[in-house]
């Protein structure tokens, strides 16, 4: 995927990604769910009325880079404009849209009484890390509506924050290429890969080449033997990664034909959660996200473990400690 980033944007991937060691298991957007919960069971009426919406906006936070996205719709001169802005603002779509969107926007707020979260603005500030939100809608009657939380959420919000996702998810993949399956680039320069196991296991691995053209590691693995302690705990500055070697598996097993893959199994908790990101000197980017794995997972997976491994055992004791 070509982000058109500039060398600062270029250490989101990174800087985003390390957040993930502390939050394992975020999902996509259709899958977030809230960490704390809301104070009454939601209450879904499909037959109360509420005037049609005119503009809307949702914006959600976390701390992978996936969780931090911007979805608005607003009636522009040249018609009604989709603006979405993912992964941490990265990426953009910009388009004129069929206004019939509104009208699928003005039923998911009568399904959950959107305009009774008006005014909600709560924080748990028991929850340390975690995610947040905030709505704005204008209604054509002249109403309105403003609502946000940090690990705090309205009534409904979770089935809401779904629909929302599942309308906006639509939209992007129709109006916005944001996932080409083919890739020009070689020069691969991150990698952020996170395996974690129904249980015990664990395998997050971030590399990335900063602006001096060092490259910065940490890598944390632990097993079910090796619970609760890391079996490779490890960060540093650190040159020579064979990023050429990761590339080689790239190409050989087509993950490119991945990128933008978010899928979850009916018993996620019973699976391995995977996310992965390759990201290239050209912006490109490749993503791919869930417990329903592409094809060839388990060799992907099985030979970029390896090669991290090793390089790990060879030249980890010659880290150099992070500034």
């Amino acid at each position: 995927m070509t982000r058109g980033c500039d060398a600062a944007m270029k250490n989101m991937p990174f800087m985003a990604a390390v957040c993930i060691l502390c939050v394992i298991g975020c999902c996509g957007c259709s899958k977030i769910m809230p960490k704390t919960e809301a104070t009454n069971v939601p209450v879904v009426d499909t037959e109360a009325e509420t005037s049609s919406i005119t503009a809307f906006k949702f914006s959600h936070s976390g701390m992978p880079r996936d969780d931090c996205y911007n979805y608005s719709v607003s009636q522009e001169a040249d018609g009604l404009h989709l603006n979405a802005e993912l992964f941490a603002g990265s990426s953009v779509v910009d388009a004129v849209i069929d206004e019939a969107v509104l009208e699928e926007l003005s039923a998911i707020a009568q399904r959950y009484h959107l305009d009774k979260w008006d005014g909600f603005n709560k924080t748990n500030s028991n929850a340390l890390d975690g995610e947040g939100f905030s709505i704005s809608i204008t209604f054509a009657d002249g109403s309105s509506v403003s609502a946000s939380g940090r690990n705090a959420f309205p009534n409904g919000y979770a089935e809401a924050q779904s629909d929302i996702c599942a309308l906006f998810n639509g939209l992007i993949d129709k109006y916005g290429n944001l996932y080409p399956k083919t890739l020009a680039s070689n020069e691969l320069d991150s990698i952020m890969i996170n395996f974690s196991g129904p249980g015990s296991e664990e395998f997050v691995f971030l590399i990335f080449t900063d602006d001096d053209g060092r490259e910065k590691i940490d890598f944390r693995m632990k097993d079910g033997n090796s619970w609760p302690d890391y079996k490779y705990n490890s960060y540093g500055y650190t040159k020579g990664f064979p990023f050429a070697e990761v590339q080689e598996i790239i190409r050989k097993y087509d993950v490119p034909s991945w990128n933008g893959w978010d899928k979850t199994a009916e018993n996620y908790n019973e699976c391995e959660f995977f996310q992965i990101e390759f990201g290239y000197a050209s912006g490109e980017l490749i993503s791919a996200i869930g417990t329903v794995y592409p094809n060839n997972y388990d060799k992907v997976r099985s030979e970029l473990m390896d090669i991290v491994i090793s390089y790990i055992e060879e030249y980890g004791d010659s880290f150099t400690p992070w500034n």
